[in-house]
C-alpha cells in the first residue's frame, strides 16, 4: 500500500480561500491549516510515499462560479482573480 498527497495540500489552507474564489477548486477539497501541518508531518515521517502533481488541466470558464451563484460569491471570485493578474504582472 502506498500513500501520496499533492503540492496544493502542503501549501494551502481552506481557511485562507476566500469565498467564491474558485481557482483552488480540487477534489478531495483543501482543507485546514491543522490539516495541512499532519499532512507535513506523515510526509517527513516517511507516513506518506509519494509526492504528485496532480496535473489536471481545465478550461478557465469551468472553474467558474455557476450565473446562479449568489452575486457575493461570484464578485469575491472576480475580485481574488484580478488581485492575482495584477500580482504576476508586477513580478
Amino acid at each position: 500500500v502506498s500513500v501520496e498527497t499533492c503540492p496544493h495540500y502542503l501549501v494551502f489552507a481552506s481557511e485562507e480561500i476566500a469565498d467564491g474564489d474558485t481557482r483552488k477548486k480540487c477534489q478531495p477539497p483543501i482543507r485546514s491549516a491543522a490539516n495541512r501541518e499532519q499532512l507535513w508531518q506523515a510526509l517527513l515521517s516517511g507516513e506518506i510515499d509519494l509526492l504528485a502533481s496532480d496535473h489536471s488541466p481545465t478550461l478557465p470558464a469551468m472553474r467558474l462560479l455557476p450565473p446562479h451563484a449568489p452575486k457575493k460569491m461570484r464578485t469575491a471570485a472576480t475580485a481574488a482573480t484580478a488581485a492575482t493578474a495584477a500580482t504576476a504582472a508586477t513580478a
